[in-house]
């Protein structure tokens, strides 16, 4: 269950961004309360029903799935405002329907903020047997029959012992006791600021075998597992069903307790840039310090090497003459009335800020004012003579200078570059052509071997099944001709050569007699027969 709670003028401002219920299951016969063995960690089951988190967390009629809103909660696509930054509001949300669990374990991350010490009344986290839809207890009814963790930001009995979270049980006929905090009542508690921290505060509220634990995470680490104990109640006897809720409320305390006026707003301000400035004198009078010790060790030095060349004796070579030692020392006076001078200038600025730190009763907020303009233009003034000051100081053959780049490194020159273009171009010109060639003569042989197929088909009469097809297709790609058809061939010529010897015969015909004609013709005859029977058992 996670929920952000805002204070705006400490008006309190609550909405949850997303509440995550667990159920939890016993493992075994061990609990975590066993003695004299390893308690065993119960099992967890995510429960949807009585969770919710942005996005998209309204729907199109303004309501929260598996939840009800009243009195000022307001739900948006990502959150639910629990009540608006007004006094005197209270607002809640409960589930629609009752947990039937033995043992849950509760998540809550929320946010509290606001521009001052003092927070609203608080926000509450609740397991009832009923609906505590509103009432006085932080928004929701009183006399309830559960358990409430109170979030208590408001130090109603002034015992300075707030914010602070209690654990307050109730059988259904208890008054929550306001004036007390709930002190006389609390089963458990502990002291936490979950007011404007840098990141959302976690709770975690576990009721496990009758014992209630809550456990807090401060918010000052983006870690969402850095938890801490709080407050911990044992032999809790709690309803066996009941319902969760969330619920806040604001207070009705009068608006002067809460809201700064005009002029104390204004007065905090100038006051809050009176002691930066404060601060920025004491830096600058210690830096001044420095270059005064700096200057009193120059100017020692140069006395006493005028005393020495002063009683004779004799200096090195190289050394500076006396008109130039004396105008050193000249100079070095100068600066140190100058530093002394802007050591008084600043003792002024800090007798300033203190007068305005403890106006008396006669000044006036214009009287403020004027302080607080005298302070800033002496810092400019100081800061001028500092500036003054280090450029008389510096020498003329002096001057900044930016560094030089250095030069960047080579990787490759320019010969070496053009050598590797040239190379590559005439690698891939030449590899172009050996792609170009070799498609020639291939798609000239698969011509080839097209024709062919073509020619073998006709003359033959090759069948078309697969497996033909397979083969004259294998004729036409860089494959050899298949045996069958080299010996078709071969028998293609021995034919044509008997033809011509057949037509060279009847040539002679006309010589020859009857009989030997019969037989000449009977013996081609049965030459062609059998050629034919082989043709027709190889086809």
């Amino acid at each position: 269950m996670q929920r952000r709670c805002q204070a705006r003028g400490n008006v309190l401002w609550a909405a949850l961004l997303c509440l995550g219920c667990r159920l939890l299951l016993p493992a075994g016969a061990s609990s975590l309360g066993a003695a004299g063995g390893v308690a065993a960690q119960p099992h967890r089951r995510f429960e949807y029903k009585y969770s919710f988190k942005g996005p998209h967390l309204v729907q199109a009629d303004g309501s929260v799935p598996f939840w009800v809103h009243t009195g000022n909660a307001i739900p948006s696509a990502d959150q639910i405002r629990i009540t608006p930054s007004l006094k005197s509001q209270r607002g809640s949300v409960w589930t629609k329907t009752k947990s039937i669990f033995e043992y849950w374990e509760v998540e809550v991350t929320f946010r509290v903020t606001g521009r001052g010490r003092i927070g609203a009344d608080g926000l509450a986290i609740w397991f009832t047997e009923g609906q505590g839809l509103e009432g006085p207890v932080f928004g929701a009814a009183d006399t309830w029959n559960g358990v409430g963790i109170f979030f208590d930001s408001f130090d109603n009995d002034g015992k300075k012992n707030n914010p602070s979270i209690i654990v307050v049980g109730n059988n259904g006929k208890l008054l929550y006791d306001h004036q007390n905090d709930g002190s006389t009542q609390a089963l458990a508690s502990c002291q936490r600021d979950f007011r404007n921290k840098p990141y959302p505060v976690r709770a975690k509220i576990i009721y496990y075998e009758k014992t209630l634990t809550v456990m807090i995470n401060n918010g000052f680490t983006p870690d969402k597992e850095d938890y801490e104990f709080c407050a911990k109640v044992e032999n809790m006897i709690l309803p066996s069903q009941g319902y969760f809720g969330i619920s806040a409320a604001t207070g009705g305390l009068a608006a002067d307790d809460f809201y700064e006026t005009v002029s104390d707003r204004e007065l905090r301000q100038i006051f809050e840039g009176q002691n930066r400035i404060h601060l920025e004198i004491k830096q600058l009078n210690r830096q001044l310090d420095m270059i005064l010790d700096e200057q009193r060790r120059y100017v020692s030095a140069v006395t006493e090497e005028i005393a020495k060349r002063g009683a004779g004796i004799p200096g090195q070579q190289g050394q500076v003459s006396q008109q130039e030692l004396d105008t050193i020392v000249k100079t070095q006076e100068e600066v140190l009335r100058q530093v002394n001078e802007m050591r008084n200038s600043m003792g002024d600025t800090l007798r300033l800020v203190s007068g305005v730190q403890h106006p008396g009763s006669a000044g006036g907020l214009y009287e403020t004012t004027q302080h607080f303009n005298d302070i800033k233009e002496h810092l400019h003034i100081v800061k001028r003579d500092i500036e003054h000051l280090v450029q008389r100081n510096m020498p003329s053959n002096e001057k900044p200078k930016c560094p030089e780049l250095p030069p960047f490194p080579s990787c490759l020159s320019t010969t070496h570059f053009f050598i590797f273009v040239a190379v590559q171009t005439v690698l891939f010109i030449g590899y172009i052509m050996y792609r170009m060639e070799r498609d020639a003569a291939f798609a000239q042989k698969k011509a080839e071997r097209a024709c062919l197929r073509v020619h073998l088909r006709e003359k033959y009469r090759l069948p078309k099944s697969e497996m033909d097809e397979n083969q004259i297709q294998m004729a036409g790609d860089d494959v050899d001709l298949p045996e069958d058809l080299q010996k078709m061939v071969a028998e293609d010529q021995v034919e044509e050569e008997d033809k011509e010897s057949i037509l060279g015969q009847l040539q002679n015909i006309q010589n020859m007699d009857i009989d030997t004609i019969k037989e000449k013709a009977q013996a081609t005859f049965t030459e062609i027969k059998q050629a034919a029977e082989q043709k027709c058992c190889v086809m």
